[in-house]
């Protein structure tokens, strides 16, 4: 419906590709070929379910915070990736729907991960990157395991 709103002369045309919609809950795995997706909880919304997500393929392990205050959960997920791509929208800010860059500097270690990278950078970030040590993703970046 909203793509018919926004692409009215599109919308009458067949997709190029085939397109298919899948819900994805908490804890509750979906496996596509070799990948292996684990949606879980994260605390940003006060009703409506947030997710990180855990990317598991046949060589890598990644995890993604999505948008999400601080959880424990974090850590817990993170053991052991090869790479954990993290929300960092604040710097001085502490609100418990979003993380700040103090918080993942004071957690980096207990993560467990073999590379973070930060991203969903907010505009305190933005302002403050040369106080930064841990990565910041940016437009265009291309990430290798």
């Amino acid at each position: 419906m909203l793509f018919g709103a926004m692409y009215s002369e599109l919308a009458t045309k067949p997709l190029p590709i085939r397109l298919e919609f899948t819900e994805l809950l908490p804890e509750k795995s979906l496996e596509l070929g070799s990948l292996t997706i684990t949606p879980f909880r994260v605390p940003h919304q006060a009703t409506e379910i947030s997710l990180g997500f855990g990317i598991r393929t046949d060589r890598n392990r990644i995890l993604y915070s999505g948008d999400t205050g601080w959880t424990e959960d974090l850590v817990v997920h993170a053991q052991g990736a090869d790479l954990f791509i993290c929300e960092c929208s604040y710097f001085e800010t502490r609100l418990p729907f979003h993380l700040d860059y103090p918080c993942l500097e004071a957690n980096r270690e207990r993560f467990g991960t073999a590379r973070l990278v930060l991203t969903h950078l907010g505009r305190e970030v933005l302002a403050r990157q040369s106080e930064i040590e841990l990565e910041l993703a940016k437009d265009g970046l291309t990430l290798r395991l």
